[in-house]
């Protein structure tokens, strides 16, 4: 599935900031007018008043179900089973923890990779496959994947996102690397560069293919079954997936999508091709699923007007943690709803009851949020 808008010469799409906008963020005002709030858990522990004299602080309990709330602290690793090998990299089970932000499996560190700290950069060096995926759920990496010249590189995405404050997420630069990105079944991946494309291809040489885990076989169709990819340039200059800048000096081609549900979004550039004034050539989509803000509909090889081979709107619904998510395609669109607020008054601790502070509850989420 691509994002895609016929106004534009390549596949692209008008929307001209990626929307990564998923959770509230602390500080969010309320609607109804109150002071910020800071975001706490479902089990969140709120500060009790201490208007008893005493030094002690009582716990909230909510006005549901009583039970103590707790503040929302770190995520737990997706994996619990960490150790260390005998060069003290963080192991989990076959996975090597980078920066405390991604996981990679596969190949060995400082042979098919290497990652320099300095400037938050993993680099792909030799044709072994790799599957990467965020260490916490929920979180997000810093980290630019560089794919070194010449090589046959293999990727899998299996729940990565990647946010970059300037740069691509993925980069293979003017180098003449093969690269083939595979999207895990059921996976939700983003790539967000900043200046930049999402995944940057700065030559005609060499090839990049985004396909899913079963691309090639007989009578697949990718439904939201297969892995999804939302892929952006969220400021500056860059296509979703191609060429990042405006000098007329860069050049990009040689794109391949066979499969997996794709958004595409740039800012002054294509959602899949060049940026601004880039020269562009050899796009080829011949699988997955096409889509715009509204409907999705099935690709066809060397044609880009097939709206009506399985053509079909939208039927997902957002709420206030999640943006919509269609059924039928897989695609994320749109953006979060407002929370739906409850206030809690304060309640005063006595000698023998514990006492609240006020607070307020989201009857949609359940989350807690206390007044600044």
């Amino acid at each position: 599935m691509l994002t895609m808008n016929s106004g534009m010469p390549v596949y692209v799409d008008d929307t001209t900031n990626a929307d990564t906008t998923v959770n509230d963020e602390l500080g969010q005002g309320l609607e109804n007018g109150s002071a910020e709030t800071a975001e706490v858990s479902e089990d969140a522990t709120a500060e009790s008043a201490e208007d008893n004299g005493s030094d002690e602080t009582a716990e909230t309990a909510t006005a549901e179900s009583q039970e103590t709330p707790e503040i929302v602290g770190t995520s737990e690793t997706q994996n619990s089973g960490e150790s260390q090998d005998g060069n003290g990299v963080a192991l989990y089970g076959t996975e090597v923890s980078i920066n405390d932000t991604l996981l990679v499996d596969g190949g060995v560190q400082g042979t098919d990779y290497s990652y320099d700290n300095s400037s938050m950069t993993l680099t792909v060096m030799t044709d072994t496959p790799l599957t990467l995926r965020n260490k916490y759920s929920n979180s997000e990496s810093n980290i630019n994947i560089i794919i070194a010249n010449g090589v046959n590189a293999t990727l899998k995405l299996n729940n990565l996102t990647i946010n970059r404050s300037n740069g691509p997420a993925i980069s293979m630069g003017e180098s003449t690397a093969n690269v083939t990105i595979i999207l895990a079944d059921g996976s939700h991946n983003h790539l967000y560069g900043n200046n930049a494309a999402g995944i940057e291809k700065l030559s005609q040489d060499g090839t990049l293919t985004i396909t899913c885990e079963h691309s090639g076989e007989v009578g697949h169709v990718c439904d939201n079954n297969c892995g999804f990819l939302e892929v952006a340039c969220s400021s500056g200059y860059g296509a979703g997936v191609g060429a990042s800048g405006n000098s007329g000096n860069i050049s990009t081609g040689g794109i391949y999508i066979s499969g997996g549900l794709i958004q595409a979004k740039g800012t002054d550039g294509a959602g899949i091709g060049g940026s601004n004034t880039v020269y562009v050539s050899d796009i080829n989509i011949s699988g997955g699923y096409l889509n715009d803000d509204t409907a999705h509909w099935y690709a066809c090889t060397g044609s880009t007007a097939c709206k009506a081979n399985g053509y079909g709107e939208h039927d997902g619904a957002a709420t206030c943690a999640e943006k919509a998510k269609c059924t039928v395609c897989g695609a994320e669109y749109g953006s979060t709803l407002n929370h739906e607020m409850e206030l809690i008054e304060a309640v005063e601790p006595t000698c023998i009851d514990d006492g609240n502070r006020e607070y307020y509850h989201c009857k949609t989420c359940g989350k807690y949020f206390f007044s600044s």
